[in-house]
C-alpha cells in the first residue's frame, strides 16, 4: 500500500430479512491510516426503515440500535448514494467481519432501481472472518475460527467480557493483530478485488483445482467449471459454479466473487500443512482426478443437484417475468422520482415491489387511495411478523445473563417497541 491508501473499518446495522428483504438501518465506520490511526471521527450513517418493515430482535440485540431511532435517517435511495461516496476513495481497503451482512447492500440496490455494485467499488475488500479461517488452517500458531468475532478476540485472549461494547475497535484489534502475526496471509487476502477475480478466471480456464476457505470457513477443495456473466442492463456481478467433493460425494456450488472467500492453489497444502489437516497427498490426487473426471463427463454433470444458494442479484431476477424484467431495465435509467405505479400488465408481485419501493422513498407522492392501500399493506405484514419477532424476543429473553444489567435494558426496549407498533 502506498501513503495515500486508508482502511476503512466498517460494521453493519442490520435488522434482519432475507433475500430482496435483507436489510440495515445504517453503518458504523472509522477510516485509518495504514498504522491503525485514525482519520477523523467514528461516524453512524442512518437509514430509515419503512412503515411496512419490522426488524428482527436478534439483529438488533447485537447492534444495540435504539430501536426508537429506526423511523429516522435518510430514505434508503439517499442512503445509497452516501453509502457509494463513502466507499469511494482512491486505495481504499474496506475491512468487515462478516461480508454476507452486506448483503444488504446489493438488497438496497435492487430494490432502489440502482446498480448492486457497491462492493466493486473499494479497490480491496477483506473479511476478517475468512482470513482468521485461513489462518487457523495454515498458520503455525494455533488460532481460532469461530463464527462470532467476540468469541474470538476472547480465545486470543484480545478481550473479555460478553457483549461487543465497541465492534469498530475490535475489528481494529483483529486485524491488526493478525497483520503482526501472519503478514503473509494478510498480504495474500488483501490483494485487489482484480485480482481476486483473474484467480478465479485463471482456474476456470486452465479447469485447476483450487484450495477453498468458503464463507462457512470449511475447507474445500473446487474446480470451478461455468462462468455465468448475467445481463450487462441489470448490472449483474458474475459468479462461478464449481464442484467440490464432500464426504465421498461430488456436488455442485456457487462461487461468488462478491463474499471474497479465499481461493488458493493447491500448492498451498504443502506436506507439513496436510499432515495439520490429516490429508495425504494420495487423497489429494484421488479427489483431484473425481473432480476432473466429473467435470468432462456430461451426463454426470446434469445429474448433479443445482445449486440452490445463488447470488441474490440473479435469485431475485428469476422471480420476475419475462415483462418485468423489460420494466425493471427501464426503471434503472429512469429518475427515480419520475416513477408511478408499475403497468397493470406485469405481475402482482412487481407491481407491488414497485409500489412499496415509492411507499419506502417518495412517501409524499401518494394520492390518498395509495396512503390507505399502504396502510392495509402495513397492517397485514406487521400481523404476520407479529409472531416471528415475539419468538425471538422469548429465545433471547431465555439465553439472556439475569446478571448483564445493559443486555436486560435493552431487551426492555425492545419489548417497549413492540408494545407500540401493535398499540
Amino acid at each position: 500500500m502506498n501513503n495515500h491508501s486508508s482502511l476503512l473499518f466498517l460494521v453493519p446495522l442490520t435488522i434482519g430479512g432475507k433475500g430482496i428483504e435483507s436489510r440495515l438501518c445504517g453503518i458504523r465506520f472509522l477510516r485509518c491510516d495504514n498504522l491503525g490511526n485514525p482519520i477523523g471521527q467514528e461516524q453512524t450513517l442512518r437509514c430509515k426503515i419503512p412503515a411496512h418493515v419490522l426488524p428482527s430482535p436478534a439483529h438488533l440485540m447485537r447492534s444495540r440500535v435504539d430501536p426508537k431511532s429506526l423511523s429516522t435517517g435518510l430514505l434508503e435511495n439517499e442512503f445509497y448514494f452516501e453509502l457509494a461516496k463513502i466507499l469511494t476513495s482512491e486505495n481504499l481497503t474496506l475491512i468487515t467481519w462478516d461480508l454476507s451482512y452486506l448483503e444488504s447492500f446489493e438488497s438496497l440496490a435492487l430494490r432502489s432501481f440502482l446498480p448492486p455494485t457497491l462492493l466493486n467499488i473499494p479497490k480491496k475488500v477483506i473479511e476478517l472472518k475468512n482470513l482468521l479461517s485461513l489462518c487457523h488452517y495454515f498458520s503455525e500458531t494455533k488460532l481460532p475460527n469461530f463464527k462470532n468475532l467476540n468469541n474470538n478476540l476472547k480465545a486470543l485472549k484480545l478481550k473479555t467480557g460478553a457483549a461487543s461494547e465497541n465492534p469498530l475497535q475490535d475489528l481494529i484489534t483483529l486485524y491488526f493483530y493478525l497483520l503482526k502475526l501472519e503478514p503473509k496471509m494478510c498480504a495474500f487476502v488483501s490483494r485487489d478485488n482484480e485480482q481476486k477475480l483473474q484467480t478465479l478466471d485463471k482456474a476456470y480456464y486452465n479447469q485447476e483445482v483450487q484450495v477453498l476457505i468458503n464463507h462457512q470457513g470449511l475447507l474445500k477443495l473446487v474446480l470451478p467449471i461455468n462462468k455465468i456473466t448475467g445481463d450487462p442492463n441489470l448490472k449483474q456481478n458474475p459468479y462461478y459454479e464449481a464442484l467440490t467433493y464432500q464426504d465421498g460425494e461430488i456436488e455442485k456450488i456457487v462461487l461468488n466473487p462478491l463474499l471474497n472467500e479465499t481461493l488458493a492453489p493447491l500448492s498451498i497444502l504443502t506436506s507439513k500443512r496436510l499432515a495439520k489437516l490429516n490429508l495425504t497427498q494420495d487423497l489429494l490426487h484421488n479427489i483431484q482426478d473425481k473432480l476432473k473426471a466429473t467435470a468432462q463427463d456430461s451426463r454426470a454433470l446434469t445429474l448433479l443437484q443445482e445449486s440452490d444458494t445463488l447470488p441474490l442479484g440473479y435469485s431475485f431476477f428469476k422471480k420476475l417475468s419475462t415483462l418485468d424484467l423489460k420494466y425493471y431495465q427501464e426503471f434503472l435509467i429512469k429518475n427515480p422520482r419520475a416513477l408511478t405505479q408499475a403497468p397493470l400488465e406485469s405481475s402482482p408481485y412487481f407491481r407491488q415491489f414497485v409500489f412499496l419501493f415509492r411507499a419506502t422513498n417518495f412517501l409524499g407522492t401518494f394520492i390518498d387511495q395509495e396512503l390507505e392501500l399502504y396502510q392495509k399493506i402495513i397492517e397485514a405484514r406487521m400481523q404476520k411478523a407479529l409472531k416471528a419477532y415475539l419468538k425471538e424476543i422469548e429465545l433471547i429473553a431465555g439465553n439472556l445473563d439475569e446478571n448483564d444489567e445493559k443486555s436486560q435494558n435493552y431487551l426492555s426496549l425492545l419489548i417497549h417497541y413492540i408494545e407500540l407498533q401493535s398499540a
